[in-house]
């Protein structure tokens, strides 16, 4: 989730922890834990102080290519994995129904 947030733009630990809890409601959520594990990871990088939403001055951090690949490859792996959840349940894909009209219209 940290990383699908950065992908889309630079963020701080109190923007981090905010978003998290309107996804997440119930999960317990330690921002610099995890942003530490991140960046040991190579997958997010600290880019200094800036000003945040609240006016006070807060360490930054973005998303690294390496931290692109690896949520690229997580979300492959997600969609890999709902695919055999609906296989199991004998459920059509969502949006499958769509793909496949615009195949017989070709």
């Amino acid at each position: 989730m940290v990383l699908l947030l950065l992908r889309e733009r630079d963020a701080s630990a109190p923007t981090l922890t905010n978003y998290m809890r309107r996804q997440c409601p119930s999960t317990s959520f330690n921002p610099y834990k995890t942003i530490v594990l991140l960046e040991d990871n190579g997958c997010v990088k600290n880019i200094g102080a800036r000003v945040d939403t609240d006016g006070r001055r807060r360490q930054f951090y973005r998303i690294t290519k390496e931290g692109r690949q690896t949520l690229e490859r997580f979300l492959k792996d997600l969609q890999h994995i709902v695919g055999e959840v609906y296989l199991l349940a004998d459920l059509p894909m969502p949006g499958a129904a769509a793909a496949e009209s615009a195949e017989n219209a070709e």
